[in-house]
C-alpha cells in the first residue's frame, strides 16, 4: 500500500488484505474441530464466503453450499441455491464438492433425482480418492443403479477400498471369478489380514473352510477347528452375556448367525471324521469333544428364540447332553439351571457338585461359589481335594493383593 521495499500498488496491497481476512475467517470456522464448544462467528463467515464465491473460490463454494443444504447458523436452508454453489465448486475440480453433488442427485435434494448424474459425480470424486464415492459406486455397479452391472468396475473400486467389509466382499469377487493360482493366493491373503488383524468372523469362517480343504493354503485341520470355534465363542459371548447392545446387535445379525450355523454344521462333520476315521486318523477324545461343542452350540442358538415351547427344559437336556462331552460352558450352565431353576428342580447340591468339576478343571473364578455352598451347608463335608484348590486360589488372591495393592483382582472368564 505504501510501497515500504516494493512497488506501490493498491490493488495488490486490497489482495492481500482479503487474503489475510480470509484465512482468519477460516481459521475461525475450522477452531470448532479441535474446541467443540467455540462458537463462530458464522455472520462474518458467511459475508466472506459469499465475496470469494463469488470471484470464483472452490473453498468458499463448497462451504456455502453445505450451508444452504443444512439452512444451520446463519443461513435459511435452501437446496436449491446450495446445489447450485456445490456445481460451481466441482466443476472446479473440488472432490468433496464432487461427492455431495453426487448425493444430492441420488436422493433428489435441491434438484430432480438423477442416478446416471450421481454415478458421474461419484466417479469423479472416487478418482480423487473420496472413500464414501468409492463405495457407493460399488453398490451401483453391483445393483445396476444408474448404470449396468458390471463387476469388473466392482472389483476396479473394491480394491481401492480398505475397510474389512470391502476387502471381504473383494475376496468373495475374487473367489467367484476365475479360478486361478493368483487369484486363490489373493483370496488367502486377505482373509488372512481380515482374520488376525480385524477378526473379521466371516473371513475366520472362510479361512476355515480353505484350511479344511487345503484349498489354496496348507491343509491344517487343527487350524480349522480352531477358527470354528472362534466363531462360535464370538457368538456365543454375546448370546449369554448380552454385553454392550451394540455388539450383541451385530454377532447376532443374520449374517454373522450364519457363519456360526456354517461353523456349527463343519463341527459336527470333523467330529464325525474323527470318530470313525475318515480322512483323518480315528481319535474318540477330539470327537467327543467336537461333539460337545456342536451340542452347546445348538442351545446357544436356542436361546436366542423368544417363541420356543419348553425353552429352558430343552437347553437344559442340550447342556447335560454337551457336559456329557465334558464341555466347560454346559457344565456353568447347568449349575446355574439347577441354582436357578430353570428347566429343571432347583437343587443347591447338584449345582456345587457342577461348580466343583469346573473348580477341578482349574476355573478359579467359581471358587466362591463352592465355599459359600459349604459356609451355608456345615453338614456337608467338603472334600479334600476341592479344600485344596479353594486354599490355593486364596493364596493367589493374597498375593496379587500384596503385589497389587490398589488393583482388583481378575478372573479369566470360560471361553463360550
Amino acid at each position: 500500500m505504501n510501497g515500504d521495499g516494493v512497488e506501490q500498488s493498491e490493488e495488490i496491497a486490497k489482495y492481500w488484505y482479503r487474503r489475510a481476512q480470509y484465512t482468519l475467517v477460516l481459521r475461525d470456522y475450522e477452531r470448532r474441530e479441535s474446541e467443540p464448544f467455540w462458537t463462530p462467528d458464522f455472520v462474518a463467515i458467511i459475508e466472506v464466503d459469499e465475496q470469494f464465491a463469488n470471484e470464483g473460490n472452490e473453498i468458499a463454494q463448497l462451504r456455502l453450499g453445505r450451508f444452504y443444504l443444512e439452512g444451520n447458523y446463519e443461513i435459511n436452508k435452501d437446496e436449491a441455491k446450495g446445489v447450485e454453489w456445490l456445481k460451481k465448486s466441482a466443476e472446479q475440480g473440488n472432490a468433496e464438492a464432487q461427492e455431495l453433488l453426487g448425493k444430492c442427485y441420488m436422493q433428489g435434494t435441491g434438484l430432480d433425482k438423477d442416478e446416471k448424474m450421481a454415478v458421474y459425480w461419484y466417479e469423479k470424486a472416487a478418482e480423487q480418492g473420496r472413500t464414501f464415492s468409492q463405495g457407493e459406486l460399488v453398490r451401483c455397479y453391483e445393483q445396476g443403479i444408474g448404470v449396468e452391472i458390471n463387476d469388473k468396475i466392482v472389483v476396479k473400486w473394491l480394491e481401492k477400498l480398505t475397510d474389512a467389509d470391502s476387502q471381504f466382499k473383494l475376496a468373495f469377487y475374487y473367489e467367484s471369478g476365475s479360478s486361478t493360482y493368483e487369484n486363490e493366493q489373493k483370496v488367502v491373503e486377505i482373509y488372512q489380514k481380515l482374520v488376525y488383524k480385524n477378526n473379521h468372523i466371516g473371513a475366520k469362517y472362510k479361512l476355515a473352510l480353505r484350511l479344511e480343504s487345503g484349498c489354496g493354503i496348507e491343509k491344517d485341520l487343527t487350524q480349522s477347528i480352531k477358527l470354528y470355534i472362534e466363531i462360535l465363542e464370538t457368538f456365543n459371548s454375546c448370546v449369554v452375556s448380552k454385553a454392550a447392545y451394540w455388539k450383541y446387535q451385530k454377532f447376532l445379525s443374520l449374517e454373522s448367525k450364519r457363519w456360526a450355523d456354517g461353523a456349527k454344521f463343519r463341527l459336527d462333520h470333523i467330529s464325525q471324521c474323527f470318530e470313525y476315521g475318515i480322512g483323518v486318523e480315528k481319535n474318540k477324545q477330539e470327537a467327543n469333544r467336537l461333539y460337545g461343542e456342536v451340542l452347546y452350540n445348538t442351545a446357544m442358538n436356542l436361546k436366542i428364540i423368544d417363541e420356543l415351547e419348553n425353552k429352558e427344559e430343552k437347553l437344559f437336556g442340550l447342556y447335560l447332553n454337551s457336559a456329557e462331552y465334558g464341555h466347560k460352558g454346559a457344565i456353568q450352565q447347568l449349575a446355574i439351571c439347577y441354582e436357578n431353576g430353570l428347566g429343571v428342580e432347583k437343587n443347591e447340591e447338584k449345582a456345587n457338585a457342577y461348580y466343583e468339576i469346573l473348580l477341578e478343571k482349574r476355573e478359579f473364578q467359581f471358587t466362591d461359589n463352592v465355599a459359600s455352598f459349604y459356609k451355608r451347608h456345615d453338614d456337608k463335608i467338603m472334600p479334600e481335594s476341592i479344600a485344596q484348590l479353594i486354599q490355593e486360589e486364596e493364596n493367589r488372591r493374597k498375593k496379587y493383593k500384596d503385589e497389587h495393592p490398589f488393583e482388583e483382582f481378575e478372573f479369566e472368564e470360560i471361553p463360550f
